[in-house]
């Protein structure tokens, strides 16, 4: 059954614009780009070694995309590529010891974040947002804003 429309234009009223500083910001910075490509390193090692097309399939993002931000991390020092063991075709990417310090430090921030959540709202009030959030990532499929926005 659809909700009614009165349902759905209470819950949009009930919205505040937010920032880029926000919380959502924060955590969608933490996903993607860099700090993206440092949680998939940091999760991996020392059981795990990801290439570039790794990568890319966990972050969902296209290979020219990985390939520029990995560029940027090997020049800001994060990372390094190493030639595979068993296919000198494949390069293993790995973090550096600042790569892993960063990482350590992003992860820190972010239980860091939730704990300041529970604070706020309470365990039992995180656990229903979490669930909620789990259900509504599974159910709901994000509309695909590119065919709507080519003309813009």
């Amino acid at each position: 059954s659809m909700a009614e429309q009165k349902e759905v234009e209470m819950l949009l009223s009930m919205t505040k614009p937010r920032d880029k500083n926000s919380m959502l910001m924060a955590v969608n910075k933490i996903n993607s780009g860099i700090g993206g490509v440092l949680r998939c390193l940091y999760r991996a090692e020392p059981d795990t070694l990801l290439t570039a097309t790794d990568l890319s399939g966990i972050l969902g993002i296209t290979s020219a995309r990985t390939a520029a931000i990995l560029k940027k991390m090997e020049e800001s020092g994060y990372i390094y590529r190493r030639k595979c063991v068993y296919d000198a075709r494949k390069m293993h990417i790995l973090l550096t010891e600042k790569g892993r310090a960063t990482a350590a430090m992003l992860k820190q921030h972010f239980l860091d974040m939730l704990s300041r959540a529970i604070d706020l709202v309470g365990f039992d009030e995180m656990i229903n947002f979490v669930n909620i959030i789990n259900r509504l990532c599974d159910g709901l499929t994000p509309p695909e804003l590119g065919s709507i926005l080519q003309d813009a």
